[in-house]
């Protein structure tokens, strides 16, 4: 078992956020701080698909774009895709503004959640530095 600082250059080095900012939970509490900041300013088009797979998996999927560039958005568009049959998100992608009007938007960051399974077991100390099954070597 190997232990990293989640915020350290070397759990940073494929990802923008820490390990500590992961997961599911942690990017829909995202989501809604961000769509709550920015519903005040009343400038984003809001689209739902149905009928869209992930990994063959029936989803919808939520599409917000920001269709004026303001340093108040983080992002052009943003694709939230929710499992018809499970009602969570399992794949996020998010869009920069264009270069030019000629170019395609940047994808910027995307996650996909597979094989999700929920209620497995765990208790609350599995989750601690302290679990004894972790054998952390000593810094």
């Amino acid at each position: 078992t190997l232990e990293l600082d989640p915020a350290g250059d070397a759990a940073l080095q494929y990802s923008r956020y820490p390990t500590s900012e992961s997961g599911m939970i942690n990017m829909v509490r995202k989501l809604i701080d961000v769509g709550t900041a920015d519903m005040q300013y009343g400038e984003c088009e809001v689209q739902i698909f149905e009928d869209v797979k992930v990994d063959n998996r029936p989803c919808k999927c939520v599409q917000v774009v920001h269709p004026q560039r303001r340093s108040v958005f983080l992002f052009n568009i943003v694709r939230i895709f929710i499992d018809d049959e499970v009602p969570i998100p399992v794949r996020y992608e998010a869009y920069d503004w264009p270069a030019s009007d000629s170019d395609p938007p940047p994808l910027i960051e995307e996650y996909t959640f597979r094989n999700i399974r929920l209620n497995v077991g765990f208790s609350d100390s599995e989750f601690q530095r302290s679990y004894s099954e972790y054998k952390f070597r000593p810094r």
